[in-house]
Order: C-alpha cells, then structure tokens, then sequence
C-alpha cells in the first residue's frame, strides 16, 4: 500500500485571522481550509454566464470558509452576500491565501505538478 501524504488532503486546523472592519476596528475570524470539490464548485460559478451567479461566488467561498470555534459554519450565503464589500474583499484574500488559491483556474501542465500558480 503506498503512502499517502496527510499534507495533500484539507486540515481539520482552524486560522484565526483578523479583518479590518469599515468602522477601523479589527475582528478575528476563524477560517477552515476548502477541500478542492468547494473550491471547483466557486470556480464553476464564476466562470458562469449567468452575472447573478457569477456575484454570488464570493459569498459561497466565504459561508463556507468562517466558522466558529468547533469548525461550524456561522454565516449562510445570505448573509455571506450582505456584508459589506471591503471585508468581503478582506475575507476573500484570506481564503485565496490560506487555500494556496491564485484566483484563476490551473493549466494542464500546473495542475499536474500540483502548482496553482503560475511559475512565470
């Protein structure tokens, strides 16, 4: 049987990062890893032609992505869509970062080495 890395697989490890919030206050937030069938589902919906749909990718990422102490999600996509657009822009980039996520889909050659960035 081979060995499989536990590295390749998502992390049950909550990161607690803080958002600054429009009134300049600061707000810790835990964030739970996306396995890669969430994020396909978030790159599906932004490739979308449908403009709703595409807007709603964002809130979809970060519902799934806030959790509470126990790993529980705390925001529906509801809510996800109502927050205001800087600390979407601010959980986003933490979401892009913390899943290793360039925001644009990997090339054939990328996914196959196991990069989501592009080494050029």
């Amino acid at each position: 049987m081979q060995n499989i890395p536990a590295s390749m697989f998502v992390s049950d490890e909550i990161h607690k990062h803080p958002i600054k919030l429009p009134d300049g206050s600061s707000h810790e937030f835990n964030f739970r890893e996306l396995p890669s069938i969430d994020f396909r589902r978030i790159i599906q919906i932004e490739a979308s032609k449908d403009a709703e749909e595409r807007a709603s990718a964002w809130a979809l990422a970060i519902s799934l992505s806030i959790v509470d102490d126990a790993g529980e999600r705390v925001l529906t996509m509801e809510q996800a869509a109502k927050l205001k657009p800087s600390v979407s822009v601010a959980m986003w980039a933490v979401i892009t970062e913390l899943n290793k996520f360039s925001g644009k889909a990997p090339s054939s050659v990328e996914a196959a080495n196991g990069s989501d960035t592009s080494s050029h």
